[in-house]
């Protein structure tokens, strides 16, 4: 019987991408060409390099064939003020103003690795952020007007920068309010026992009522704590944070889906596209100042030691007989930079378990793969007829780009086909609902194993 097919989720939604990486002590024999003329002379920065081959990739390879002058600086220069200050929250009209010199000098820069705009923008964005965070701590000390009538326009798009201080303090102050409202609402849920988790499961009603004008108190607080902690992320941005606005601002000109990877997403991105990590295998979860162990990988080097567990709160990582780093206050990000590493070499995580008792947890890193990565397969029997229904999950097109042999979606889908096949099935469902795309070549592959040609 010819088995009927039907895809859920028609359109295939495809990336491309290139990676480039090297060493910066790489000589300059190892190299050929421009790209080992620059590296091996030290005058050149990394900036410089990287600069010219992300230039010479999308001029030479993007399909849209787009050259990087000066009408397109204009274009990244827009995208890049978008990315600093998307909200429109913290620069002043007269900021980019004075920002609008660099509007024509994006490709320039690119060229010559000496990225001004950068440093003039943190410039201005550590001056407004100082001023900010300490207008709000003032601001949220005492108690506030529920009283005088106030509105605020949370989209972006619909507002214009401040034209002064007071301007966007007078912002500040609404939103502030605004978040402040929300707490107080949130807070006296709780108090009435009708408030929920993050699971969705109601939360158990305090043990002391609080008064409004407590419950009011309170809720300043834990606005001033979260933005006290958003203003400290900011603050202390990294380089490489800085390199990602200005280069997703130029390969965002080319289109929304080419984007520079720097070296952390470069990672997530390799992880996410091969199913697999070297690690713990621990999901983990920002909890206020902690970072908090949410579930164990079953099967994974966390799992074995049977000493991890769920709702753990990591206080230190330590690698091997190192003197371990204190992760309280640290972000989730670098957190996690800390406890993967290769395989095969420890990782000691001194936690905090829910009773309160502080422990070291020795753990020898391992390869995790990530099941609900990979395409998964089962038959669906239909009454009355009991007729067979193949149906096949295909989450995403992966591929360990670095492995030739390593697993890939189109050999796992051929499979579950094959096997669907032996179990007599008369018709066979593809669901890619919830496919965010992946590897082109698997894409164009699994087409290929349901279209004989074109």
């Amino acid at each position: 019987m010819k088995i009927k097919y039907l895809v859920i989720g028609a359109a295939l939604i495809t990336v491309s991408v290139a990676s480039y990486s090297f060493e910066q002590n790489q000589s300059s024999d190892e190299q050929s060409g421009v790209l080992g003329s620059l590296i091996s002379k030290p005058k050149y920065s990394r900036e410089m390099v990287l600069g010219n081959i992300l230039k010479g990739a999308l001029e030479n390879m993007h399909l849209t064939n787009k050259k990087i002058d000066k009408k397109f600086s204009e274009q990244a220069y827009k995208l890049f003020i978008e990315r600093v200050d998307y909200g429109k929250q913290f620069f002043l009209a007269s900021d980019v103003k004075e920002l609008d010199k660099y509007k024509t000098k994006f490709a320039e820069e690119l060229e010559s690795g000496n990225l001004q705009v950068l440093e003039a923008t943190a410039t201005i964005m550590t001056k407004r952020l100082g001023e900010i965070e300490n207008y709000i701590k003032t601001y949220l000390s005492k108690p506030l007007d529920y009283k005088k009538k106030e509105t605020i326009e949370t989209d972006s798009k619909k507002r214009k920068f401040a034209k002064n201080l007071d301007e966007l303090k007078s912002h500040w102050s609404k939103l502030m309010k605004f978040e402040v409202m929300g707490r107080i609402a949130d807070l006296k849920d709780e108090q009435n026992g009708v408030a929920e988790d993050e699971k969705g499961k109601k939360k158990a009603k305090p043990e002391k009522k609080l008064n409004d004008v407590e419950i009011e108190k309170e809720a300043r607080e834990k606005v001033l704590k979260s933005y006290t902690k958003i203003f400290q992320r900011l603050k202390s941005e990294k380089r490489s944070d800085k390199l990602d606005k200005f280069y997703n601002s130029i390969t965002r000109v080319f289109d929304p889906h080419t984007n520079y990877l720097v070296p952390e997403d470069k990672e997530d991105f390799d992880i996410d596209m091969s199913g697999k990590l070297e690690g713990i295998g621990a999901i983990l979860r920002e909890d206020g100042s902690y970072i908090k162990v949410e579930r164990i990988v079953p099967g994974s080097a966390s799992w074995k030691t049977k000493e991890l567990e769920a709702e753990d709160i990591i206080l230190k990582v330590g690698q091997g007989k190192e003197e371990a780093v204190d992760v309280v206050d640290m972000s989730l990000r670098d957190a996690v930079k800390l406890i993967r590493g290769k395989k095969d070499t420890e990782v000691r995580l001194t936690v905090k378990k829910p009773n309160g008792l502080i422990k070291v947890v020795p753990i020898i890193r391992d390869v995790v793969e990530i099941e609900e990565s990979y395409v998964k397969g089962t038959v669906l029997e239909l009454a009355p007829s009991k007729t067979k229904i193949g149906y096949i999950n295909v989450p995403k097109f992966y591929r360990d780009f670095n492995d030739r042999n390593g697993r890939n979606c189109t050999d796992d889908t051929r499979k579950e086909i094959q096997k669907l096949n032996k179990e007599g099935i008369e018709g066979l469902i593809l669901d890619l609902r919830n496919n965010g795309g992946g590897a082109l070549e698997d894409a164009r592959m699994i087409s290929g194993l349901f279209i004989n040609k074109g």
